[in-house]
């Protein structure tokens, strides 16, 4: 996984409530996203920057997984984030389904014409991620459209 030189802000309204680590040695760290100001990752490190100046550092190479919980309720129409974005080479895909769904993840350039496309079946209700692979393309805006039986979402992407 690409760390280097990403940098997510959350000085933005996001739906999400907090975030938690789980590392490797079986301890984990959650935070709320009102408390994060901006998470930045080095060639071996994830440092998270709050907004009362505090920080906090890990080698990625201990962090086993993360969850990112939700403080929206699942609606008939689920939704989806996109993260880092913009992004240099993957973004990652958090997709909220409210029932179990076979998904199309399609993505256009500016002109509307269709670059990707990637079907996924029998996704189990709630939180799912999955990774889009940008490295190939120019840098610039993307649309990408994600739709399943009981959902659709449009979501814009940035390829630096």
């Amino acid at each position: 996984m690409l760390l280097s030189g990403i940098a997510l802000s959350f000085a933005f309204v996001l739906r999400s409530q907090s975030i938690c680590f789980n590392f490797t040695n079986g301890t984990n760290s959650c935070f709320n996203l009102n408390e994060l100001r901006k998470i930045t990752f080095d060639a071996n490190s994830m440092i998270l920057h709050l907004w009362d100046g505090n920080m906090y550092s890990w080698d990625i190479s201990t962090i086993d997984n993360y969850v990112y919980n939700e403080s929206l309720p699942l609606t008939e129409e689920g939704h989806v984030t996109a993260y880092p974005n913009p992004a240099s080479s993957n973004v990652q895909l958090m997709i909220s389904l409210p029932k179990e769904d076979d998904i199309r993840i399609e993505l256009f350039d500016t002109r509307g014409t269709l670059i990707n496309e990637k079907k996924i079946s029998n996704i189990n209700p709630g939180l799912f991620q999955e990774t889009m692979d940008l490295s190939q393309l120019n840098g610039g805006f993307y649309t990408l459209r994600i739709t399943g039986q009981n959902f659709s979402d449009v979501i814009k992407v940035m390829r630096n």
